[in-house]
């Protein structure tokens, strides 16, 4: 006969009192998904071009809505001309303005990790060289370059425009607004 009373569960796993999972399964997480690693591009850097249209400017900070675009650029190789003309190309396939130009918008930009926000101006050839400089110190890391655009009001551009022109004299300014004669 055998010495072990039957009711006796010594073979099979007893729950843990200490465990507050008695008898259920212990979840476990999903498994970690890899990242995926930013491809090496070869050549160009990568520009992501920011723009802000003015009438979220008026709203608050939190709530602008920025519209962005992309491309590569070889700052080595292209000159500031070429930079211009693929910012004002993405700016006019975002905002569709009637007509653009660089003087109607504010241009910064920054390099993430590198040169902190809000950044540097870049609305001329002088910039220009500043941005290659600083993608020079790290040239080997193909950064990305933010650049930020924030459309100017029209009275602002308007006033700029007045006040940097010096073939206007005051009868045009004043606009017949006034008889002086």
């Amino acid at each position: 006969m055998s010495s072990k009373p039957a009711n006796d569960t010594s073979d099979t796993p007893q729950p843990d009192p200490v465990d507050g999972f008695q008898g259920q399964s212990h979840l476990t997480p999903p498994p970690t998904i890899i990242s995926k690693k930013r491809k090496c591009r070869k050549g160009g850097h990568h520009f992501i071009v920011n723009v802000t249209p003015s009438t979220e400017l008026k709203k608050l900070i939190t709530k602008h809505e920025m519209k962005s675009a992309s491309f590569e650029f070889q700052h080595g190789k292209d000159p500031w001309d070429t930079l211009l003309t693929q910012m004002l190309s993405r700016i006019d396939q975002i905002l569709s303005p009637k007509k653009i130009g660089i003087e109607d918008y504010k241009v910064t930009f920054h390099i993430p990790c590198i040169l902190p926000k809000p950044g540097l101006p870049l609305v001329s050839e002088e910039h220009y060289r500043t941005l290659s400089t600083q993608i020079n110190k790290i040239a080997s890391q193909n950064p990305t370059v933010n650049i930020i655009v924030l459309q100017k009001p029209a009275t602002a551009v308007m006033k700029e425009v007045l006040t940097n022109s010096s073939t206007w004299d005051e009868e045009e300014l004043d606009a017949g607004g006034s008889n002086t004669s």
